[in-house]
């Protein structure tokens, strides 16, 4: 195997593994994010009144 074929492998093993962990923290993203749209929310209205 060539450098550049290891260095293509070990780039696609890391995001593979990026992929299955955001996968499993998938819920708990989507938590955040929804608490996030509520703080945006609830900050344009304080700011708008």
């Amino acid at each position: 195997m060539k450098y550049v074929e290891v260095k293509v492998s070990m780039m696609l093993a890391t995001l593979m593994v990026l992929v299955t962990t955001i996968w499993r923290n998938m819920n708990m993203i989507r938590n955040i994010t929804g608490y996030f749209e509520v703080a945006i929310r609830v900050g344009s209205w304080l700011l708008s009144s």
